[in-house]
C-alpha cells in the first residue's frame, strides 16, 4: 500500500509540476500529506480510486467521501480542532502559504456548515491559489 501512495502521490505532484508548481512547494506538499493518506482512507472508508484519480489527474471531485478524507487529514494535523480553523498553524506548516491567502480560504471554508464540505472548500481554495 505504501507503494501506491508514493506512486499516486508522485503522480499527483507531478501533475502539479507540470502547471508550473515549484518543485520545492512539491516537495513540501508530499511531505505534509503522505503521513496522513493511509489513515484518511482507512478512517473515512473510502474507495481509493477517487482519490487516485484526483491526485493523479489534479482534479477536485464533488464526491462527499472525498471532501471527509479532506477533514481527516486536516484533523490529524491539527488545522482543525473541534471544527475551527487554525490560520496561525496552516501558515506555519503549509509551504509558502501566505496568512493572507490562509485567511481568505478560511474565511470561504467557514460559510459552510458541513465540516467534511468546509475542509474541501479550503482545500480547493489554496491549491487553486497556489497552482494559478
Amino acid at each position: 500500500m505504501i507503494v501506491l501512495v508514493v506512486v499516486v502521490l508522485s503522480c499527483f505532484f507531478g501533475t502539479l509540476e507540470a502547471r508550473t508548481v515549484p518543485p520545492d512547494l512539491v516537495e513540501h506538499w508530499k511531505k505534509m500529506v503522505l503521513p496522513y493518506h493511509t489513515l484518511c482512507l482507512n478512517e473515512t472508508h473510502d474507495n481509493p480510486e477517487p482519490i487516485i484519480h484526483m491526485l493523479a489527474e489534479f482534479t477536485l471531485p464533488e464526491e462527499k467521501v472525498i471532501h471527509c478524507y479532506w477533514k481527516c487529514f486536516h484533523e490529524h494535523i491539527k488545522f482543525v480542532v473541534n471544527g475551527k480553523m487554525d490560520v496561525d498553524l496552516m501558515v506555519k506548516t503549509v509551504y509558502k502559504l501566505t496568512p493572507e491567502l490562509a485567511e481568505k480560504c478560511v474565511e470561504q471554508a467557514k460559510q459552510e456548515e458541513e465540516l467534511c464540505q468546509r475542509s474541501y472548500v479550503l482545500v480547493q481554495c489554496v491549491v487553486m491559489n497556489e497552482v494559478d
